[in-house]
C-alpha cells in the first residue's frame, strides 16, 4: 500500500518540517538545576560518625533531597546533617525546581571510627587506665622498675604506651602501659 505524501509528512512531522524547502523543527532546551558541594571535600576521610554535607544549589529556590531526605536550603545554600556507617559511605543529592531539568551528585565519604591513642606518659596507672577503659580500649601493664623500686611507696607513673600516643585504634584494642614507680 502506497501512502498519500500528507500522510507520510504527518508520520515525519516530529523529526523534520514538512514541506518545500522546510527547515528542521528545533526545540528550546529545557535550563538544568545546578548542584554543587562545598563541604567536606570529596574523598575525603573523616573521623566523626555524623558529617555536615554543604552545598550550592541554582536556581536559589531549587529542593534538595540529601540521601533521601530534605535539606535546608537558604539563598541557594543547602546543609543536611548526615550518619556515616563505618567505612565507605556514597551520600546522593538530588536538586529539582519546576520548569527545569533536575540534577543530581554523589559525595564519598570514608568514616574512620578509629580512636587516636591519648598521650598518657606521666599519668598514674589508675588515671591511665580508666582514660583508656572510657574510649573502649583493653588495658595491660608491662612493669619496668627494678627490684628496689618494687619496695618504694607511692604509685606506679606512666612512662609510655604500646602502641604509643597518636596511634590510631578500634574500640576494643589492647593498649599496654609501661610503668614504673618513677620514670
Amino acid at each position: 500500500m502506497r501512502l498519500p505524501p500528507a500522510a507520510i509528512c504527518l508520520l515525519v512531522l516530529p523529526v523534520a518540517a514538512c514541506g518545500s524547502g522546510g527547515a528542521a523543527a528545533s526545540a528550546t532546551p529545557v535550563p538544568r538545576v545546578t548542584v554543587s558541594f562545598t563541604g567536606p571535600a570529596d574523598a575525603a576521610t573523616v573521623r566523626s560518625a555524623k558529617v555536615v554535607v554543604q552545598g550550592r544549589v541554582s536556581p536559589a529556590d531549587a529542593s534538595v533531597e540529601v540521601d533521601g531526605e530534605h535539606a535546608d536550603v537558604n539563598g541557594g545554600v543547602f546543609m543536611a546533617n548526615v550518619e556515616l556507617e563505618t567505612g565507605a559511605n556514597l551520600i546522593d543529592v538530588t536538586a529539582a525546581a519546576p520548569g527545569r531539568r533536575a540534577d543530581a551528585d554523589s559525595l564519598r565519604l570514608t568514616y574512620d571510627a578509629r580512636i587516636r591513642l591519648p598521650q598518657l606518659a606521666g599519668l598514674e596507672q589508675d588515671a591511665a587506665t580508666q582514660k583508656l577503659r572510657a574510649l573502649g580500649f583493653d588495658v595491660q601493664s608491662d612493669r619496668r622498675d627494678g627490684f628496689l623500686d618494687r619496695l618504694l611507696p607511692g604509685p606506679l607513673e606512666v612512662c609510655g604506651s604500646d602502641p604509643g600516643a597518636g596511634a590510631p585504634l578500634a574500640k576494643g584494642a589492647t593498649v599496654t602501659l609501661i610503668v614504673k614507680r618513677s620514670c
